[in-house]
């Protein structure tokens, strides 16, 4: 079979690029003979045999009127989707609005209608829905799902979505990332430590870039927040050492940006890029909480067992909160001094559980659509 698998890959981002490759193995795993086609910014390392780029996410870069950048990125989508046997749009929050209308989504829409025009079947999977505002996203949205043949998602704030659009049949899924090939997610056991290593992450949120799309940009706002993060972090400095860690580093929500704007070497102790699983599995073992606005990384700490508490702007972080583990945090009570992420990572903690084999199984219903695993 043939497919094009639509999300939001090659942009350095580890927690997508690690869903990216759960759906290339959960392929694989059912049809050895696959052909299997990505949308992306920039080619992903290590997927294997039978995987082609298509890099049409770089037309949204270019010095170009945003017109005619849409035409020539949807002109490139719809060409090769229509030689596709399915499109397969996920994982991730890729329905949001921030009250306004997504122009991403209406491409999206583009795409299924010319995939369902072309007879391409349609698989939603391990996707999830922010707050959803604007009248326009809610019937882009319901849309979508309505043309889809299968449909699963990650969280139960999506499925309550879901069915709001139609969709009764829609699986509850765990996140696609729990089914990725050699993660680990053995449950870590606190080490002996003259004083605890918080690991910190934190997004660019408020910043006017390039993908506001998906931020609130606010130059006030933005302040605010850097004062409180560096007076979060000079509270603590006299029971804590900091590690500072980046998902997503020059591009996107630009989480490496913060870390030279808090200071660097004199707030943090050291500086972690994840970007593979070698870099997940020894931050697990360097650390004894987290502190994160990325979804991921909270999602994975958890799920190992660490202390977590989620600094949330977005649904998918509030979903990482009903975690046993995590404390939560909203980003404007954390501006208005209503709340400390970091005090409920250093109090003393039971022993945590294991969680691998229940998740990836979970993650696992998400390729039901696939068919049985290959002999």
């Amino acid at each position: 079979m043939r497919y094009l698998i639509y999300g939001y890959y090659g942009f350095g981002n580890f927690g997508d690029d690690l869903m990216l490759s759960a759906i290339v193995a959960a392929i694989h795993a059912r049809d050895p003979g696959a052909d299997i086609l990505v949308k992306c910014r920039d080619p992903v390392s290590g997927l294997g045999p039978g995987v082609r780029f298509l890099e049409a996410d770089r037309i949204m870069e270019q010095k170009r009127s945003s017109l005619a950048r849409a035409a020539a990125y949807l002109r490139r989508l719809t060409g090769a989707v229509k030689d596709r046997d399915w499109l397969v749009i996920g994982g991730g929050a890729l329905f949001l609005d921030k009250g306004r209308l997504n122009r991403s989504l209406v491409l999206m829409w583009l795409l299924v209608l010319r995939a369902r025009l072309a007879g391409v079947r349609i698989a939603l999977i391990g996707v999830s829905c922010d707050l959803l505002a604007s009248p326009s996203t809610l019937w882009i949205t319901r849309r979508i799902f309505r043309a889809a043949e299968f449909v699963a998602v990650r969280d139960t704030f999506s499925h309550d979505y879901a069915r709001y659009f139609g969709r009764a049949d829609a699986v509850l899924c765990a996140d696609l990332g729990f089914a990725a090939p050699g993660l680990s997610l053995a449950p870590v056991l606190a080490a002996a430590r003259e004083r605890p290593v918080i690991a910190v992450c934190l997004v660019d949120y408020f910043a006017p870039v390039a993908y506001a799309s998906t931020l609130e940009p606010d130059p006030a706002r933005r302040a605010t927040f850097l004062r409180a993060c560096a007076a979060l972090l000079d509270r603590h400095a006299g029971s804590a050492d900091f590690v500072y860690v980046a998902l997503q580093e020059r591009i996107g929500l630009s989480d490496d940006a913060l870390y030279a704007e808090l200071g660097g070497a004199a707030r943090f102790t050291a500086y972690r890029a994840l970007t593979s699983l070698d870099s997940w599995h020894a931050l697990l073992a360097e650390t004894d909480g987290i502190c994160s606005m990325r979804y991921h990384l909270a999602l994975l700490a958890a799920a190992a067992g660490l202390p977590v508490t989620v600094l949330y702007h977005e649904l998918k972080l509030a979903a990482v909160g009903l975690m046993p583990g995590v404390d939560t945090c909203t980003v404007a009570d954390f501006v208005a001094g209503e709340c400390d992420p970091i005090a409920p990572l250093l109090r003393p903690r039971t022993p945590p559980e294991a969680r691998a084999d229940r998740l990836a199984g979970q993650a696992a219903a998400a390729f039901a659509w696939i068919g049985p695993l290959s002999a």
